[in-house]
């Protein structure tokens, strides 16, 4: 179970270091909080893995040392969620968020629960080994006590944000109360473990179901908190990559006619590396008006914008330009810039990146036999 945790302190961490890179564009509180709620989870799941707690406690040779300051990450994690909803759910007439009092909450639990424990030995099976220890049971009420309550507070919170939102915050928002559901679960299933080997029972289930439902309560409520951030980054990402491919037809058609329109520089950048390819594909397009309009015009006269969609009729413009020049026909004087003569252009560079794809998509569905009589340079 130790590696579950650690890969999903992991991708809290992940998670959390995005967040910071967000802070620092817009440093606000809700910000902070949010921050420090993700790098106070992804702690408390390192700090109360099986394999680290020996570690911990061995250095401070204290026990259970590890166990009360990771239960306590938990509790501090789940209010600094509160504080965070607390930003986003709020409507005007809504007092601040009760921030003090929550950061009071925390150190109470945590100065509670180390009077309980401190100084009894640790055990992998924490609740069998002491299910009749007075001490080990005040500080599991306590502790389940706190999750509970601020895992209610962020499911409500999360409930009311979803339904007075829509869209990718109403999702969001609904990850978040769900992650909420499953911390309630957890708090509620380890009480239920509590009462069962106060009365003699064993479940059985208490070292897999108790973490899984820990697991998904992070997992969930972490993709929920970022899910209004990274989502249409990802979604922004797939998309300039699948533009840069469905380009790349038209711009090997065009460099092979115009070798140097291609930059001899090697980026990383996917945004950048589709900017160029745009800037590439625009300057073999310019370089190439002296046959092209003379095909644009044929195509304008013969009407085919009529039959065909526009990237159609342009990619067959650019296919009869190309062959023109290729068999030698001179070039003559532009006449008008075709690939800009329709309002339905777009204009900015990422709209200019998806109508250009459109062009290639079609040059690449044209035979490579075929002739069109319409839009054939003649000398």
């Amino acid at each position: 179970m130790s590696a579950a945790y650690y890969i999903a302190a992991l991708c809290i961490i992940a998670a959390g270091i995005y967040t910071v890179r967000r802070y620092r564009q817009n440093p606000t509180s809700a910000m902070r909080a949010f921050a420090a709620t993700l790098f106070l989870l992804a702690a408390a799941f390192v700090v109360l893995a099986n394999a680290t707690r020996p570690v911990i406690d061995g250095i401070v040779h204290l026990h259970p040392f590890a166990r009360w300051v990771g239960n306590t990450l938990t509790i501090a994690a789940g209010a600094s969620l509160n504080v965070v909803l607390s930003y986003f759910a709020r409507r005007p007439s809504d007092p601040p968020p009760p921030t003090r009092r929550y950061a009071l909450a925390v150190t109470a639990s945590f100065i509670a629960m180390g009077i309980c424990v401190l100084g009894t030995p640790d055990s992998d099976d924490f609740v069998d080994v002491y299910a009749t220890d007075t001490s080990v049971t005040a500080y599991l009420l306590i502790y389940l006590a706190s999750i509970g309550a601020v895992m209610t507070v962020a499911f409500i919170s999360g409930i009311r944000y979803a339904r007075d939102n829509h869209g990718l915050m109403r999702a969001a928002m609904t990850f978040v109360a769900t992650g909420a559901a499953f911390g309630i679960a957890y708090s509620l299933y380890k009480l239920g473990v509590v009462v069962a080997r106060h009365q003699g029972h064993q479940l059985g289930t208490e070292s897999i179901i108790g973490p899984a439902l820990g697991i998904a309560a992070a997992l969930l409520i972490t993709i929920g908190s970022t899910l209004g951030s990274w989502a249409p980054a990802t979604a922004a990402a797939i998309r300039r990559r699948m533009l840069y491919r469905q380009l790349a037809p038209l711009h090997t058609a065009l460099a092979e006619a115009f070798p140097e329109i291609k930059l001899d520089v090697r980026v990383s950048s996917r945004r950048y590396r589709l900017d160029r390819r745009v800037t590439e594909i625009g300057d073999g397009l310019v370089r190439l008006r002296p046959w092209s309009d003379r095909a644009a015009l044929s195509a304008q006269a013969a009407d085919l914008y009529q039959d065909h969609d526009l990237p159609v009729v342009q990619a067959m413009i650019v296919t009869a330009a190309l062959r023109a020049r290729a068999a030698g026909i001179p070039p003559a004087d532009p006449s008008f810039n075709w690939l800009n003569s329709s309002s339905t252009v777009p204009t900015n560079l990422e709209g200019e990146a998806a109508h250009l794809a459109g062009i290639s998509r079609a040059f690449t569905s044209l035979p490579a036999d075929t002739r069109l009589p319409e839009v054939t340079v003649n000398a």
